[in-house]
Order: C-alpha cells, then structure tokens, then sequence
C-alpha cells in the first residue's frame, strides 16, 4: 500500500515537473482548455437542469391552468341546470298541474297540457338538452323533447337512484350523470345522456314528483376537447370512488367512454376536483415529449461546443505567438539589465497592457541611469542643504535680537509705547515663523490676537477695541496656529475700517458635545445679502472662484475641513449696517491622540 501511494506521488511530481518545463504559450493553452471544458460541463449540466425544471414549471403551470378551466366549466355547465331545475320550485302552476293530474278527466286533461307546456318551455332553454322528464308518485312518466310522451308504470319499476328520490326526503338535487336512455318505450333504441335530477315537493313537504334533464353526453365532453392533443397530453375524468368515468384515448378509433384503467407512469400529471360533483379531471403530459426539444437541443449544443473547442485551438496558436514574442523581446532586455546595462531599450510592439509594460520597463532603466547621476550631484549639495537649514534657524534670532535691541533703545528713551509695538509685533513673528507645531493652545492664539490688535491700534490711533470671553477650563483645548488672527484681521479690514467710531471685537468659546464653538464677531459695516451668498458659495466651492480675495477665510475653512472632515468649517452670518458673526467649528482636544484625522 506504501509502495503504490510513493509511486502516485513520484508521478505526480514528474507531471508536475513537466508543467514546470512547458513554455509559457503552452501552459496557458492547456489551463485554457480545461477551464472552457469545466466551464462547458457545468454550464450544460446547471443549463439542462435549470431549463429542464422551468419547463416542467411552466407546464405544470399550464396543465393547472387547463384542469382548473374544465373543472369550472364543469361546475358551471351543473350549475346551469340546476337553476333550470329551480323552475319548477318557481312555478306554482306547474305544482298545482302536477297535485291535478289525479283529479277528475277534465282536470287530467288540463293538467297534462301544463305539464308538457312546463316541461317544454324549459327544453327551449338549451340546445343540448336531450329531454326533459317528469316522474311522478302515482307512477305517470312525462317526457318532453325529442319524444313526446306518457307512460304508465309503477314506482318499482323506476330505476334505482330515481326511487331513492322519491324516498328521501333530503335528496333534492342529484347529478346521475352519464346513463343509457331509451328513445322510445319498449322500442329498444337507445342514447347516452348525461342526467341530472331534481326532487320537487309541496309547501308543506309533500313528494310532487322528481325532475329530470337528459342532455346529450356529447356535450359534457366537448369541454374537454380545448386541451386534449396539445403536447401529446391526456385527460382523465374519475368518479370519486376512483372509477374511470372518461378518457382522451392515443388511438382515435377507440371508444371515448371505454373504462380502461389508466397510469400516470412517465407523465407529469396536474388533477383537480369538480365541486358540484364528487368527481376529478387529471391531466397529464408526456415527459418524454416534453423534453425532446431540450435533448435535442442539447445534441446541437454539444456538436457546436467541439467544433468552438477547435476554432479556439486554432485561434489560440495564432494569438500565443503574437502574446508571447514581445514578452520575449522584454526578457532579454532585462537580462540585459541584469547584467548592469542601463542603456537597454526595447521598442514596443503595439500599445496593449504588454507595450505599456514594455514603455513602463524603457522608462525604468532611464530613472535608474539618470538616478545614478544625480548621485554625486546629491552627496555635494548635502552639505549646501545643511547650510542653508542652519541659516534658516539663525535668521528668526537675529529679527528677534534686532527687535528686542530697538525696543531696549526705545525703553532707554522713554518710548515706551513704541517699545510695547515692538514687544507685541515680535511675538506675532515668534509665534508665525519660529514654532515650527501644528497645533497650539487656544490661550496661545488668543495671546496671538491680543499682539495683533495692539499693534492695530498703535497704526490706527486705538479704533478697535477687542474682548475676549473664553472660560478658563477651554484655554487649553488645541487650535491651529494662525487660526484666529486671519478671521480678526477680516473684521479688521472689512467690517471696522470703514466704520468712522470704535469698532468693538468679540471673541467666545464653548464646548458643544464633542465640538469646540469659537464665535468672532464685530459691530461693522456687515455684508449686504448678495455679497453674502457669493462669499458662503466661495467657501463651499473655492475652485469656482479663482478671482476672489478673502484668502484668509478660505484658508482657515479648508484647513478645518481637510483635517477634520465635512461637517467642520466656518460660517458666516451678517446683516447690512449691523455687524459680522464668524462661527468657528472644529473637535475639542487637548491631545492630537484624542481626534481622527482625515488626512
């Protein structure tokens, strides 16, 4: 047993060592064929199947459908005459001719005329109505339609369903269904009809007599003739205690009404029940001729699928050829390359995936020689770099040294207000150009105003007046840096310049659920309502307006929005000759590891 699995797994290592070996058009060929061959197996298996069931579906469908019409019109053609027969519970003259008919001569005479008349106006009713027959208690049988008729016998000899009529009382109305009826007393010509009964009584319950319809068979069974021979399909009619009462028959010669027994063995078969009648009509279908298309479309299916196989060999070849020859050329070339020559390039063959590789390749080994290149270029400048990163960090020292010697010089004078300018305008430059964080406190940038509105009002002869209301506990939540001064800097220039008093600034916070909510606001000159749309459509779409100026706003409103996502911004509320609200919205923090950011 060891032997035989060591053996299996020696050849299956060969076969694979062989795949291993084949060239590249050659591998491809063969996995190709063997997915189009599964991929053909599975689809013919699931197709046939998933047909297969639909039209056994669809047919059941249809044979519902058929079964479910016969037997409403069944029930319908019953009920028809059963109405009819309720004609002589309507028609009191008629029961009155019927309680006569024992009377005196004149009397029988009179009641006889009214009876054939009764019997005679319900025969007109339908056209299949082979006769109409009255049998009463004392043994009179009255019968209108093809013959015309009276017969003396006694109840004994009625047959059998027709003297349980007349005994039972409950027995009102009774479908008899198909019989033999004789044309002609004594004559021995006969019919088949299709008979039902209806037992008529006085008011007061007493027996007047049973009516009875006789309709040609024929015409019951032409509701069957709208779906025999379609498909092949049979139609079956059974009593209730499983007799064959019907059947279409293959051969055309046989009997319609011939009682042979039945199978449903190789057919798909639908049945239903006839409500007015303990009877039930099943149709069935052939399987065998219910699927011939499907095999033999499925024949065709399979010639088509060989002869696809070998056009798709064929086609393979020519395009292996085509796929593989500058896959080839590339190869070489990066055999070349392997080999330290960077001045490789190979010409693309045509401007598929594998020419863009090929271009992707040429501009490879280009960057790489060009990369080599700047090496050397690079090891000299790094030292120039370093420089000028030292110089970048000396020259913020040497503006604060410069500041702060004018500002003593000015202190030494006694300029002291002047001094002051230069203490707050040096610390604007520290907190813009030495930090080098992204973040600061809110308290720093508040600071930040502060220094800018100072130095304002040393320019503008103390015209801005700025009041902070921040509570303590939000001083240490985190903002951008340079943050706010743009947004005051707008109140500045567009809100307080043109105003001839004091133009007030306020500034507040508060912490909204997870939001920190800054409020700039300034008692100016405002925003008329078409500046103020076009200004809000700025911040919302910039590209749009290429032209526009308030860079600052826009500035601060796409910093917040990239880093923070959509929902955080500013918004601008302001009415004409009243003032400006800027509504600053961004996450509360104190360390960035406590905020998500987008970027």
């Amino acid at each position: 047993m060891l032997c035989a699995v060591d053996e299996s797994g020696e050849k299956m290592k060969r076969v694979f060592k062989y795949i291993g070996r084949m060239k590249l058009r050659n591998k491809i060929l063969v996995c190709f064929l063997l997915l189009i061959s599964l991929a053909f197996a599975i689809t013919t298996y699931s197709s046939y199947n998933v047909v297969s069931n639909l039209m056994e579906n669809e047919v059941n469908e249809l044979a519902a459908i058929s079964v479910s019409q016969i037997s409403k019109n069944i029930d319908l053609y019953l009920d028809e005459l059963y109405r009819l027969t309720n004609m002589a519970l309507a028609d009191e003259s008629f029961r009155r001719a019927i309680r006569a008919s024992t009377g005196s001569s004149q009397q029988m005479s009179d009641s006889t005329n009214e009876i054939f008349q009764f019997l005679f106006n319900i025969h007109l009713y339908r056209s299949d109505l082979h006769s109409t027959v009255l049998y009463t208690p004392s043994g009179k049988v009255y019968t209108q339609g093809y013959i015309k008729y009276i017969e003396e016998k006694t109840t004994a000899a009625l047959e059998p369903w027709c003297q349980e009529m007349m005994t039972d009382s409950t027995a009102h109305f009774r479908v008899v269904g198909q019989r033999t009826a004789e044309l002609w007393p004594g004559h021995g010509s006969t019919l088949e009809v299709f008979t039902v009964a209806r037992r008529i009584a006085d008011i007061n319950g007493q027996l007047l007599g049973v009516l009875v319809l006789n309709t040609y068979y024929d015409s019951l069974m032409d509701i069957f003739e709208t779906v025999t021979n379609k498909n092949n399909a049979r139609l079956y009619l059974q009593n209730v205690q499983g007799e064959l009462l019907w059947q279409s028959m293959d051969d055309a010669n046989a009997a319609r009404n011939e009682n042979v027994p039945f199978s449903t063995e190789g057919y798909v078969s639908i049945s239903q029940p006839v409500s007015m009648v303990d009877w039930q009509v099943t149709i069935a279908v052939p399987r065998n001729q219910l699927f011939a298309n499907v095999n033999s479309a499925l024949a065709s299916f399979y010639s088509l699928v060989i002869i696809s196989l070998l056009g798709i060999v064929l086609m393979y070849s020519i395009f292996a050829y085509t796929f593989t020859k500058p896959l080839h050329r590339l190869t070489q070339g990066m055999q070349r390359v392997g080999k330290g020559d960077f001045s490789v390039s190979v010409p693309p063959a045509s401007m598929d995936e594998i020419g863009e590789l090929t271009v992707g390749f040429n501009n490879m080994t280009q960057q790489i020689k060009q990369l080599l290149n700047r090496m050397v270029e690079m090891e000299v400048r790094e030292k120039e770099s370093e420089y000028l990163v030292l110089q970048s960090q000396i020259n913020p020292h040497f503006l604060y040294n410069t500041l702060e010697a004018i500002r003593m010089r000015c202190i030494v004078h006694k300029e002291r207000e002047i001094a002051e300018v230069i203490n707050n305008l040096s610390n604007l430059f520290r907190l813009s150009i030495s930090r080098k964080e992204r973040f600061v406190s809110l308290r720093e940038e508040l600071e930040h105003v502060k220094s800018y509105i100072l130095v304002q009002n040393f320019r503008f002869d103390q015209k801005y007046h700025l009041d902070v209301q921040v509570a303590d506990e939000l001083l240490d939540y985190k903002t951008f840096k340079l943050m706010l001064q743009p947004l005051v800097e707008n109140c500045v220039f567009h809100g307080l310049e043109l105003k001839p008093e004091i133009g007030h600034i306020r500034i507040s916070a508060e912490k909204a659920e997870e939001n920190l909510v800054i409020r700039i606001e300034d008692d100016g000159v405002g925003i008329s309502e078409a500046n103020l749309a076009q200004l809000r459509d700025f911040l919302a779409h910039p590209s749009e307006h290429p032209d526009r100026r308030s860079l600052g706003l826009r500035t601060v409103h796409e910093r917040i929005r990239l880093f923070f996502g959509e929902e955080c911004g500013l918004q601008i509320e302001s009415q004409q000759d009243e003032g400006t609200r800027i509504t600053l919205v961004m996450p509360a923090f104190v360390d960035e590891k406590e905020v998500t950011f987008y970027v």
